[in-house]
This record gives structure tokens, C-alpha cells and sequence, in this order.
């Protein structure tokens, strides 16, 4: 239900009024570059260490987030992903035996 979610892509600030749910060690800093850059004071409304649980708070509408491309599959029905500009891009890396 949020009025941004049928939008193509969301500048940051057009988030500047939603309470922001982040999930630490996940992409933080990257956001806060984000906010900062577009002159914002980021101040996350919780953090939230379990991607099930952020996922269930934005479903019930305690706020919004920023997820990883990678993490499409894992949203219900009713959420979107929708890209944030500027882009927050970050490296991925996947290890594993030989």
C-alpha cells in the first residue's frame, strides 16, 4: 500500500519521511552513503538482524527497507521491489569447495 511501490524507481529522498528498517552487516553503510549523499540524516527506525523478520515488518507496514536484487524470490506476494536511485550497488561474493 505504500504510494511509491507501482513507481519505476524511488530517489532516497522521496523516502526521507518513511521509517527505514535496515538490517546491520547487510548493506547499512551503503544506505547511509545514500542519505547522506542526497544531503538526508539517516537514522534507522530498527535494526534487524533476521532477513524473515525485516521482510514480515515491511509486510505489515512498520516501514520500509533496502534488499539485494538476490533477495526477489524470498518476497511475498504483496511487496515489491522497487530501485532506489542513485543506485546502492555492492560486491558480491560466493565461496565454496572445489
Amino acid at each position: 500500500d505504500h504510494p511509491l511501490a507501482a513507481e519505476p524507481v524511488v530517489d532516497v529522498r522521496d523516502l526521507a519521511d518513511d521509517d527505514f528498517l535496515i538490517s546491520p552487516g547487510g548493506c547499512e553503510d551503503r544506505v547511509r552513503a545514500l542519505h547522506e549523499s542526497a544531503g538526508l540524516r539517516f537514522a534507522p527506525a530498527q535494526r534487524v538482524r533476521d532477513l524473515a523478520t525485516l521482510i514480515g515488518m515491511v509486510q505489515a507496514g512498520i516501514g520500509v527497507t533496502v534488499l539485494s536484487e538476490v533477495a526477489r524470490p524470498l518476497l511475498p506476494a504483496d511487496l515489491v521491489l522497487v530501485p532506489v536511485s542513485p543506485r546502492a550497488a555492492r560486491r558480491l561474493v560466493l565461496s565454496g569447495p572445489r
